[in-house]
């Protein structure tokens, strides 16, 4: 597994399990279009996060151009 240190590095999941002691209110931010998102900062000695479900990628027909 890869541990990601550094500050900017991310991960993507369409679940994520997060372990951490503290987090600030939600706030809502937007995303595409008129959809919303909500974003939280979470603390912790060490604040973790692991991807429970992985984002899933459709296959496009392969008759389609």
């Amino acid at each position: 597994m890869t541990i990601l240190k550094k500050i900017g590095d991310g991960i993507k999941g369409e679940m994520i399990y997060c372990v951490f002691r503290r987090m600030t209110k939600p706030v809502l931010i937007s995303r595409t279009h008129k959809h919303r998102a909500q974003m939280i900062r979470i603390k912790g000695l060490p604040a973790e996060a692991y991807i429970e479900k992985p984002i899933r990628l459709k296959k496009l027909p392969d008759n389609f151009r």
